[in-house]
C-alpha cells in the first residue's frame, strides 16, 4: 500500500497568502529574489503595497546591443505592476542619450496609468526637455519625482519653446526631490523646477538644489522644505548663487505651515580642501537672513551652513518657532567661527528653549559652551556633536567632551564624532572613563572618529584592567557603539571571555568592530 504524504507545515505556511504576506513584509527579505521562487510568490510580492521594488533602466540594460527589439519585447511582456516605480540613469555618452530618451518616453507612455514613482539620474542637460515631455504627456498618477543632475548647466541653452508651456496638473504628486551637482544653476533647471512645482498643488515634500528659488505661493500643503548644497561646487560659485532676498521671499510663502525646514549639504569640505581658508564670516558685504516672524508649525530646523546662510539673529528666529523639537546647526568652512559665535551669543542672551529635545551641532570648537547649552536646552534627550577638524589641545577632545556633558539631566542619547582618538590606548580608555557619571542616565552612546590611529595590538595588563572597568561602568547603557577599536587576538579573547562572564551582550555593546578579523574562530 502506498501512502501519499501531504504538504508539510512549512509548505502550507508558504502557500498561505496571509502568512506569506507577513513574511515578505520583513525588511530583511530580498523581494527581488523572492519573485523568482514561484509564480505564487511573484504574485504575492507584486501585490505588496509600498515596496521599494523598481524597474531599473541603467545603461547596461537600456542599450540591448544595437538591436532595440529586446527592449520593446520586454515592455510587451512586462507585468505592468512592475512599472509602478521606475528608476533610470542616462548613459555616460552624449550620443546614447537620445536612445535613452526614446525608450523612457515609450516606457512611461505604455505604462502611463501605472507609474507612481519616477527617479532619474541625468548626466546631460539636453535630456531635460525629454523628461519634460514625459511629465507633460504621461504619468497622470505620479506621486514621487526624484531627479539628480550631474552636468554643467553653464554650457547648455535650450530652445525657448521647450520649457515654455505649463505642465498639466499632477494632483497626486506629493514628493519632488531635485538634486544638482552642476557647477552653476542653469536657467533650464530653474524653469523646469518652477513648472513642476506649479503643476503639483498638493506637494508635501520638496528638496531644492542650491540657488533655485521657485514661487511657492500655491504650495499650501507643503510641510517639508529642504535647500541642499552639493559641496562639489566652489565656495565662490556658492556665494554667487546665494540670494538671501529670494530665499526669504520663498520662506515667507510657506512659513505658516511648514513642519520641517532644512538648509543642508551633500558631501563635506575636508581639511585638505582648497577652500578651507576661504573667509566666510568676515565678509561684511553679505546680507544676513531673517526667517518669517512666526513659524508655528515648525518642528524641525536644520542649518548645516551657518557660515553661508547667516542669520541676523539666529536665536530670535528660533524663538519664532514655539513648537521646535529638533535643532541642527553647523558650518562647512574650517576657518569660520560661526557655530561658536552663535552659541556664545546664546550664552550672553540667556534664552531657554524647553521644547527642543534633539540637538545636533557640527564644528563646535569651544567645549566650555556646552555648559551653557545645559541651561538653554534643559529637556534635551538627544545630543550629537560632530567635529571634523583637529583643534588645539584642550578643545573638543574625547575626555573633555564627555566630562562637559556630565550633569545634563534627561539626556538619553549621545552621539559624538571627533577628528581623531587619543593616540595611546591608555589615554583613549581614560578619556572614556572620565565620562562615567554621564553613563548612568544614558540609553545609547555612539562614538566615532573621522580619522585616527588604528593599529591593532594587544593591551598591556594595566590597559586591560582599565578597559574591563570601562565595560562594567557602561554595562547599564542599552546600546553602546564605539567604532574602530582594534585589538590583537590575545586581548580580544580576554575581552570576549570577560564580556560573556559578566553578561555583556555583543549585539548591544558594539566596541570590537575593527578587531574581529584575526582568526576569531580560534577562541570562540
Amino acid at each position: 500500500m502506498e501512502f501519499h504524504r501531504g504538504p508539510s507545515a512549512q509548505q502550507e505556511a508558504l502557500s498561505n497568502p496571509i502568512i506569506l504576506t507577513e513574511i515578505l513584509k520583513q525588511s530583511s527579505i530580498p523581494l527581488k529574489t523572492c519573485r523568482l521562487v514561484s509564480h505564487f510568490w511573484n504574485k504575492m510580492v507584486l501585490t505588496l503595497p509600498n515596496t521599494k521594488l523598481a524597474l531599473n533602466l541603467k545603461p547596461r540594460h537600456q542599450n540591448f546591443g544595437t538591436d532595440p527589439a529586446p527592449f520593446f519585447e520586454l515592455c510587451n511582456t512586462l507585468d505592468d505592476r512592475l512599472a509602478k516605480r521606475i528608476s533610470a540613469r542616462t548613459p555616460f555618452f552624449a550620443e546614447a542619450s537620445y536612445s535613452f530618451a526614446a525608450k523612457m518616453i515609450y516606457l512611461c507612455g505604455k505604462f502611463s496609468q501605472r507609474v507612481e514613482s519616477l527617479g532619474i539620474l541625468l548626466h546631460f542637460e539636453d535630456c531635460l526637455p525629454h523628461i519634460s515631455q514625459i511629465f507633460s504627456n504621461s504619468c497622470p498618477n505620479l506621486k514621487q519625482l526624484r531627479i539628480r543632475c550631474m552636468f554643467d548647466g553653464e554650457n547648455y541653452v535650450p530652445s525657448p519653446e521647450i520649457l515654455a508651456a505649463p505642465f498639466p496638473r499632477k494632483p497626486n504628486l506629493t514628493v519632488f526631490r531635485l538634486h544638482s551637482a552642476e557647477l552653476a544653476v542653469s536657467p533650464a533647471l530653474t524653469t523646469f523646477t518652477q513648472l513642476v512645482v506649479a503643476a503639483a498643488p498638493n506637494l508635501k515634500k520638496l528638496v531644492l538644489p542650491w540657488g533655485v528659488y521657485p514661487d511657492l505661493e500655491n504650495s499650501k500643503f507643503l510641510d517639508s522644505l529642504t535647500l541642499k548644497l552639493d559641496l562639489a561646487r566652489s565656495l565662490e560659485v556658492v556665494l554667487r548663487d546665494y540670494k538671501p532676498s529670494e530665499l526669504a521671499r520663498m520662506l515667507g510663502q510657506v512659513g505658516d505651515h511648514v513642519v520641517h525646514l532644512a538648509f543642508s549639504c551633500y558631501g563635506s569640505y575636508n581639511k585638505y580642501s582648497k577652500h578651507e581658508d576661504y573667509d566666510l564670516v568676515d565678509n561684511s558685504t553679505r546680507s544676513r537672513i531673517r526667517l518669517p516672524g512666526r513659524m508655528l508649525k515648525l518642528r524641525t530646523f536644520k542649518n548645516d551652513m551657518l557660515d553661508i546662510i547667516q542669520h541676523a539673529d539666529l536665536w530670535r528666529d528660533i524663538e519664532g518657532m514655539p513648537g521646535l523639537e529638533t535643532l541642527w546647526i553647523g558650518k562647512i568652512s574650517r576657518t569660520a567661527t560661526s557655530v561658536d559665535a552663535f552659541l556664545k551669543n546664546l550664552s550672553e542672551k540667556e534664552r531657554v528653549f524647553r521644547k527642543v529635545t534633539d540637538l545636533r551641532i557640527q564644528e563646535l570648537y569651544d567645549p566650555t559652551l556646552l555648559a551653557r547649552l545645559k541651561t538653554a536646552f534643559p529637556n534635551l534627550k538627544t545630543l550629537g556633536l560632530d567635529s571634523l577638524y583637529e583643534m588645539e589641545e584642550g578643545g573638543m577632545e574625547l575626555g573633555v567632551v564627555l566630562k562637559a556633558c556630565v550633569g545634563w539631566g534627561g539626556l538619553k542619547h549621545l552621539r559624538v564624532r571627533l577628528p581623531t582618538y587619543p593616540e595611546r590606548m591608555w589615554d583613549f580608555i581614560k578619556a572614556l572613563l572620565d565620562g562615567s557619571e554621564l553613563y548612568k542616565g544614558l540609553k545609547s552612546l555612539q562614538i566615532k572618529a573621522h580619522g585616527g590611529y588604528f593599529t591593532r595590538r594587544d593591551l598591556t595588563d594595566a590597559e586591560m584592567y582599565l578597559f574591563k572597568g570601562l565595560l562594567v561602568v557602561m554595562k547599564e547603557i542599552d546600546h553602546v557603539n564605539i567604532r574602530d577599536l582594534y585589538f590583537g587576538g590575545e586581548s580580544l579573547k580576554n575581552i570576549l571571555d570577560f564580556m560573556a562572564s559578566n553578561g555583556i551582550s555583543l549585539s548591544k555593546f558594539k566596541v570590537l568592530q575593527g578587531g574581529r578579523t584575526d582568526n576569531v574562530n580560534d577562541f570562540e
